[in-house]
């Protein structure tokens, strides 16, 4: 699968699982310490993953794979730290759904960044 196509079939992932943290952020009680912060985190995490969708396309459209393999290893790094949060904060439904989006699409870029990248 081209770099571009998983960009685009992760879009929506990305915005489902930003939606959610954005909600869960907003109720986690103040007393919740270190998961209200992790949260706040992990959600600055994926809006910044997300901010850089425009450019990675651009780079992998340009086929400028060392620039697009560097964002990749930046966006998989992000997520998998925003992952760890989501799994350690989140209950239910949510965490296992949240936490198995990031998961197929972190596995998703390592596919890419293993075939294309150096």
């Amino acid at each position: 699968m081209k770099g571009a196509a998983i960009i685009s079939m992760r879009s929506h992932c990305l915005g489902v699982v930003a939606a959610a943290l954005a909600w869960v952020v907003s109720v986690t009680p103040a007393f919740a310490g270190d998961c209200a912060i992790d949260m706040a985190t992990a959600d600055k995490l994926i809006s910044g993953v997300r901010d850089r969708e425009e450019t990675l396309g651009r780079y992998a459209k340009d086929n400028d794979m060392p620039n697009a393999c560097k964002l990749l290893r930046q966006n998989a790094h992000d997520m998998g730290i925003a992952r760890d949060s989501m799994n350690r904060c989140m209950t239910g439904h949510d965490r296992g759904e949240n936490v198995a989006q990031l998961d197929a699409s972190i596995g998703d870029i390592h596919d890419v960044i293993a075939a294309r990248c150096r």
